[in-house]
């Protein structure tokens, strides 16, 4: 560790600035802060906060500059740390002191909480006040100048709202005070009872234009569960006001969670991103736990970038919380004129998470919740408009043309592939199976052929401890069980799906990240590469003439959407990088979706290269699942309101 004063080479960064030592060879010790740095100083980030009864949103920006050139240090500082505690969960943001002795301050944060398993919310508080009080004086020490700086602390306690700012110029209202005090002080933000929304801008308050702020609190108001929404808004706030003030890095970060402890994490901008955000669960520090597992096995996350992320807090505040399903606000916008319509699927029993399988004869299943919202999800099966819920509690992943529907059964007893048909549930691998020295203990089913065979992957829990151990399985109707044991699967392997004439698309992972595609004969026990064996393509659906559909990915990591024909190579559909596809019916119609302003938007391309973007839900993420043969589509809409 290199400190300043010791020659031209020491440095100590300082959040938004970055102290150099003069490089001067007197023996004087007096420091003389230069002016230029003492403006620099004074400059602070941008962070905002939403409460409202149901959800907390809070943003964070990226940028750390030096201030004694004004230039940009990085745009890759995560100032957000997530944290999950025994009675309460939220967020901590902070603006002003970004860096010290080459350490991010949300790196000091989170070893200040880490082993603080029963802190509550206010306890929290206190440690973030005394630590970062002396952290900040250590700067003042060292470089003659106190930092301002701000922390905001909110998060559902007993599922109410709080919010608590520490802070040695700032307070509940935002204002500044002439110069930073010599220690953090706390103040609290109440939440009055029948009040809908507060917003809260803290940092560089100025950089924030008063319509912006109402304009986010309207938006709360009206429909604060619609997270998309007000995360997009909250990122085009943050951009506006880095056009307005150099310190604020044009990309954020917006963390939104709500009061039953389900988490999204979003990250706008394009570039330097950071590679994860922090994230204390009991006081256990799980990013650091995961990079520390990851590069043991060669991965390296400190590369990555943090694009979107989902959470579930568990914790009693969460099992008090029972909301009723939210009404979602449903606008479906055709600007292209696709010449497609849209019909909603609703149920007044249940809340519809998704819709994932569609059949030729136009069945639908997918998977919900209860009112209760009791975990795992309860599978249903739509036709001619009636609701049928199955006998079972886990997922469902495929449905044919006579109605039979593959699933997994969860909860309980391990993991099982089950098909049901005629009103009957049947578990296909209900005591286990060896073939050939494997021996299959767990199963899930992913794809149903029109005779009710079913394909997907069984695990062994006694081979290779520590890794998954997973193998492509086939379930025949009339009971054999059939398992690709010579697959190459160092990193396990699936199958995806399976045609009328029972031939089954593979995927199997040769690597971290390295996929390839494989099509198997369970019956005859041979199997061979899609394309050229060393493609590193990820399958996702095979037509009854052989063609497998795959997703590649670009040189900037944006998907690919390829074809292969039986016995041919890989090539694309002919759609632009981070064209993402989904699904391919024996037609040669392919489904996918792209990002548009930040939400992802449905697309289809017609076997006559003819590509036609879908209708959408305004402010909803709307992504298809699959293409049956007659050309319907079926597909989710999602934002924090709710799918359909």
């Amino acid at each position: 560790m290199r400190s300043a004063g010791k020659g031209p080479a020491g440095h100590e960064r300082v959040g938004t600035v970055e102290h150099r030592s003069s490089g001067s060879h007197h023996s004087r010790s007096v420091r003389r802060p230069n002016p230029a740095r003492c403006i620099a100083a004074r400059t602070m980030t941008l962070n905002i906060t939403i409460l409202t009864p149901a959800v907390i949103y809070q943003s964070a920006d990226f940028r750390l500059s030096d201030a004694r050139t004004g230039a940009i240090v990085s745009d890759n500082s995560p100032k957000t740390i997530s944290l999950i505690c025994h009675d309460w969960f939220g967020f901590l943001t902070y603006t002003g002191l970004g860096s010290w002795k080459d350490r991010d301050m949300s790196d000091w944060a989170t070893e200040w909480l880490t082993g603080r398993a029963t802190l509550s919310f206010d306890g929290v508080a206190s440690v973030l006040a005394t630590q970062t009080t002396g952290l900040i004086e250590a700067v003042r020490l060292s470089t003659g100048r106190r930092m301002r700086h701000t922390l905001v602390l909110a998060g559902f306690v007993d599922g109410a709202p709080r919010l608590f700012v520490v802070s040695n110029l700032q307070d509940t209202r935002g204002g500044f005070r002439g110069s930073p005090d010599a220690t953090l002080t706390i103040t609290g933000a109440d939440f009055p009872q029948g009040a809908k929304a507060r917003v809260f801008v803290t940092g560089a308050t100025p950089a924030v234009e008063d319509s912006d702020r109402r304009l986010l609190g309207r938006l709360a108001r009206e429909d604060p569960e619609n997270g998309t929404r007000l995360r997009q808004r909250i990122e085009a706030v943050n951009q506006r006001a880095s056009d307005r003030d150099s310190t604020i890095s044009p990309g954020c970060v917006v963390m939104s969670i709500r009061a039953d402890g389900r988490g999204v994490q979003q990250v706008s901008g394009e570039g330097e991103r950071p590679s994860g955000v922090p994230m204390l669960m009991h006081g256990v520090d799980l990013q650091k736990q995961m990079r520390e597992a990851l590069a043991s096995v060669g991965i390296d996350l400190s590369r990555a970038n943090v694009v979107q992320a989902a959470s579930v807090a568990s914790s009693p505040s969460t099992r008090a919380v029972r909301r009723p399903a939210p009404r979602c606000v449903v606008q479906v916008a055709d600007p292209a004129g696709s010449g497609y319509t849209v019909s909603q699927i609703t149920s007044p029993d249940f809340e519809l998470e998704s819709a994932s399988t569609l059949s030729d004869e136009g069945h639908v299943a997918g998977n919900g919740w209860l009112p209760d919202r009791s975990a795992p999800w309860e599978p249903w099966l739509w036709c001619d408009g009636a609701f049928v819920m199955l006998a079972y509690r886990g997922i469902v992943s495929a449905v044919n043309a006579r109605g039979d529907v593959a699933g997994t059964r969860q909860g309980g007893l391990p993991e099982r592939a089950v098909v049901y048909a005629g009103d009957r549930l049947r578990e296909l691998l209900p005591g286990g199976v060896e073939v050939e020295g494997f021996s299959a203990t767990r199963s899930t089913a992913t794809a149903i052929s029109a005779d009710g065979d079913v394909v997907g992957e069984v695990r062994s829990d006694v081979e290779e401890p520590g890794r998954p151990n997973t193998r492509p399985g086939a379930f025949f109707a009339d009971g054999r069980v059939s398992v690709a044991v010579d697959v190459p699967a160092p990193w396990g392997s699936r199958a995806v799906d399976v045609n009328a004439s029972g031939l089954v698309l593979v995927r199997t992972s040769v690597g971290p990240a390295d996929p390839r595609s494989i099509i198997w004969d369970p019956v005859g026990g041979s199997w061979v590469y899609v394309g050229d064996p060393s493609a590193n393509v990820f399958p996702l659906a095979l037509t009854e003439n052989g063609t497998a559909l795959g997703q590649a990915r670009s040189t900037t990591d944006q998907g690919i959407a390829m074809t292969c024909s039986r016995g041919g190579t890989w090539q694309r559909v002919g759609t632009a990088d981070d064209f993402w596809p989904v699904d391919l019916n024996d037609g040669g119609d392919v489904v996918g979706y792209n990002r548009v302003d930040g939400l992802n938007r449905p697309w289809v391309r017609l076997r006559s290269e003819e590509l036609i973007p879908l209708p959408f839900v305004r402010d909803h993420h709307t992504q298809p699942t699959a293409i049956n043969n007659g050309g319907l589509i079926l597909g989710s809409a999602s934002a924090e309101a709710g799918r359909f």
